[in-house]
């Protein structure tokens, strides 16, 4: 084996992801909880979702926080055989730090929410930098297994990657716009929904390439 740091660190990034991907979701659903639940004024409603809204966001932080600790490890394995996984690292730990802040704000509205709205983009910014840097690393050693058709595949990715990470920031703050009004809860319902869907496929893509990676990188 040529890479066998990279083919460590690939395996625990890939096991990382998946942990990401349902930790996203699951904040996902908190949002669209704390949107419908805004607009009723039933106060057993309010206290039920509550609860449900306060054991969702603790789960997501958790598989958030662990997912992000493997994902570093991954990382720094897969860095002692191609450097560029180093930038991710440190893109890893910050969108960490920006995401966990931003939990806490969720729920919150005027301009607490709006607080959380610019944390939590700064932390999606960083999260695709983490791509980039990430894909970027999985394409030099692709070069160096002479896999070009993973290279095309990793540029096709990364351009997909970005197209829909601008999507995603976009419908972010679109959705706390939307949600500030009570007239506009569907509209904000949506917005969150698209969300969620924007980042499955974007993890998916993901996954699919570190699937593909992962197993090159066991044949050389």
């Amino acid at each position: 084996m040529k890479f066998p740091y990279a083919a460590k660190g690939v395996k625990n990034i890939f096991n990382a992801e998946i942990l990401t991907l349902i930790s996203t979701i699951l904040g996902g659903i908190v949002t669209i909880l704390a949107i419908v639940t805004l607009a009723d004024a039933n106060e057993t409603t309010v206290v039920v979702s509550g609860i449900i809204m306060l054991v969702m966001s603790i789960a997501t932080v958790v598989m958030l926080v662990v997912g992000g600790i493997i994902n570093i490890v991954g990382y720094i394995q897969a860095a002692r055989d191609e450097d560029g996984f180093k930038k991710a690292i440190y893109c890893t730990i910050f969108s960490i730090i920006f995401a966990f802040v931003a939990a806490f704000f969720i729920n919150s509205t005027g301009f607490l929410g709006w607080l959380g709205t610019v944390i939590n983009l700064i932390s999606q910014v960083l999260q695709l930098l983490v791509f980039i840097f990430s894909v970027s690393g999985l394409m030099n050693l692709s070069a160096k297994c002479n896999r070009s058709d993973m290279i095309q595949k990793g540029a096709n990715i990364l351009k997909l990657i970005s197209g829909i990470y601008i999507a995603v920031l976009i419908v972010i703050v679109l959705t706390r716009v939307f949600r500030e009004n009570a007239f506009n809860t569907s509209l904000a319902t949506i917005f969150s929904v698209i969300t969620i869907i924007l980042s499955v496929v974007l993890y998916f893509l993901y996954l699919s390439y570190l699937s593909k990676a992962k197993k090159m990188l066991g044949e050389n």
